[in-house]
């Protein structure tokens, strides 16, 4: 439910169907008129979405210490995805299931420890426009047809930008992969 409530903010973004404020000029003989639409405020949109990222950011830069900072990422093996994706509530919860979790102990998680910093400002930013901003930037969407969605993305395994498509059924199902469902918490501590 809750991707479909962000999808329709983000469609209704910035029209007036939303609402909006209006403006007129205090001149009697003037009969311009400006109506600015409401924003949806949603995460998934890119330009509400950056606006919350900045104040996020800005807020955080404000109340953190500063300390040395280690940014530590833990990555999930690929076989527990679709279980989280139909059962997207027990992210918010600790729990075990020990048959099935048996055997994964024995596969290899991903834990990427990145370098301390003295600066949190760093860890900030990056925190910021990963929990914040939409999936993908409307700069980074090249083409549409109709058919398929053509995108730009960063290699990281060589550093050069390339262009990647998809048929639009497959993008939204990737893009709503990325929402987060109505008073999920995406960072649980920071200490």
């Amino acid at each position: 439910m809750a991707i479909v409530i962000c999808i329709i903010k983000l469609l209704s973004c910035k029209n007036t169907i939303r609402g909006y404020h209006e403006y007129s000029c205090s001149n009697p003989q003037c009969s311009h008129i400006k109506r600015i639409p409401h924003t949806c405020k949603s995460k998934a949109c890119s330009s509400c979405g950056k606006k919350a990222t900045e104040l996020w950011i800005q807020k955080q830069n404000q109340i953190l210490p500063n300390t040395s900072w280690q940014h530590i990422t833990f990555t999930m093996p690929s076989e527990l995805w679709d279980f989280f994706w139909c059962n997207r509530q027990l992210l918010n919860h600790t729990f075990t299931f020990n048959h099935f979790l048996d055997q994964l102990y024995k596969k290899t998680w991903i834990v990427h420890c990145s370098k301390p910093t003295d600066d949190h400002k760093q860890n900030v930013d990056y925190l910021g426009r990963y929990v914040k901003r939409p999936a993908i930037a409307e700069s980074k969407l090249k083409h549409y047809d109709g058919n398929e969605i053509a995108f730009n993305y960063l290699d990281h395994n060589t550093k050069t930008y390339r262009r990647f498509k998809l048929p639009v059924e497959e993008f939204i199902g990737r893009l709503v992969q990325h929402i987060p469902d109505i008073n999920f918490r995406m960072i649980r501590y920071s200490c």
